[in-house]
């Protein structure tokens, strides 16, 4: 008597509605809907998690989105001519290395400034306007305007 050799399909394409095809089983369609239900739940329960955590940071959480939330006080648009007029011939805004001042990409996701003081519209702004370093001071040179619409594009490095 001969052995008979049987092959197993290893991948199905599930097509909802649709009767199993030959040699598939239909509880193996029903356990790879499950698992794409399964990972579609996963995903909305990790997401849901994150939310909570984010209401349980309490006064931190709302002090790091206060922190923020520079957009809304200027236009990033013209804070971006701003910086191609000022900044940009000492700072990358691209990159983190440094030029002749440091690299200003992910500038609002860094803990601390160069001044080791923490990332925040106020201690943006002071450094723009009284310098830091070799940075000279841009209080004679920008007004109020300029440097809120500055900080609101510096958000979005």
């Amino acid at each position: 008597m001969a052995a008979r050799i049987t092959t197993i399909r290893t991948t199905t394409t599930i097509i909802p509605g649709e009767p199993p095809g030959p040699g598939e089983y239909a509880p193996m369609r029903f356990v790879k809907l499950l698992s794409l239900f399964g990972i579609a739940a996963l995903s909305m329960a990790l997401a849901l998690s994150g939310a909570a955590q984010e209401k349980k940071g309490g006064k931190a959480a709302e002090k790091k989105a206060g922190a923020k939330q520079a957009k809304a006080a200027g236009d990033a648009e013209k804070g971006a001519e701003v910086y191609k007029t000022n900044c940009a011939v000492c700072h990358f805004a691209d990159k983190t290395t440094k030029r002749i001042g440091p690299g200003l990409a992910g500038l609002y996701k860094k803990e601390k400034l160069e001044n080791e003081k923490p990332v925040n519209d106020d201690n943006v702004k002071a450094v723009i306007l009284e310098g830091y370093g070799k940075m000279i001071p841009f209080k004679e040179k920008l007004d109020e305007k300029q440097v809120a619409d500055l900080v609101a594009y510096l958000c979005t490095l």
